[in-house]
């Protein structure tokens, strides 16, 4: 699979859905990681927006989606 031209390196295995209900914790760290149903073979850019996402809505910072 060719790199996407934004794409600092090889493409990696990626979940695409990491939002809150997808990721179970046990005593305040992270256990699993369940419902790979959209994964796939990407830029791991898409994983670490849903986790910008996600930490900006934890910490009630708005959310910009281009920065």
């Amino acid at each position: 699979m060719p790199s996407h031209p934004g794409m600092g390196g090889h493409p990696v295995r990626i979940h695409t859905d990491l939002l809150r209900p997808n990721l179970l914790t046990h005593h305040g760290e992270l256990a699993a990681v369940i419902d790979w149903g959209g994964a796939g073979i990407g830029d791991p850019a898409a994983d670490v927006t849903a986790d910008t996402v996600m930490l900006r809505t934890a910490v009630g910072a708005p959310h910009h989606p281009f920065g």
